[in-house]
């Protein structure tokens, strides 16, 4: 008799003990998961962030086109206009032509003159780097592709 209450003793502390570390892996594996979403959040953060600057420049870049409209300014169709060589369409962060002229050059991707123009060579430059570093190839540098290109300068 005593035996057998040992035995269902033993048996119910057992039982009871996986129990307890199946819901301590079930808490690794739920803090884990939240880890995880807290991380692409935090991603898709920065990604929204990216968006509102180029819906920025974007907008910029509209109002500028409605007032050269305005004033019968015509864009030739040949090359780059000035609107898009200009600081707002191609640089979307704190940081001159000249800062990524030269991050670019110090980088291996530019190799034209640091002359503070953002013209065709640039652009290509840009987004051959970004294409390199597995960022969104546009051509313009906004907070992700200025994070990677700025340690070129120091």
């Amino acid at each position: 008799m005593f035996g057998r209450l040992l035995l269902g003793l033993l048996l119910i502390l057992g039982i009871s003990g996986c129990a307890t570390m199946k819901r301590d892996s079930s808490a690794t594996d739920l803090q884990g998961r939240v880890n995880e979403l807290e991380r692409q959040l935090e991603e898709k953060d920065n990604d929204l962030a990216d968006l509102r600057d180029q819906m920025q420049g974007l907008s910029e870049e509209l109002k500028l086109k409605q007032n050269m409209r305005q004033r019968g300014a015509k864009e030739t169709s040949s090359g780059p206009s000035a609107l898009s060589a200009s600081r707002d369409g191609a640089i979307r962060v704190n940081a001159s032509a000249q800062q990524v002229q030269t991050a670019l050059q110090k980088a291996g991707f530019y190799s034209g003159p640091i002359d503070g123009k953002i013209g065709e060579k640039t652009r290509r430059a840009i987004a051959e780097f970004q294409k390199s570093n597995n960022l969104n190839p546009d051509g313009v540098v906004g907070k992700k592709t200025w994070m990677e290109l700025k340690t070129f300068l120091e």
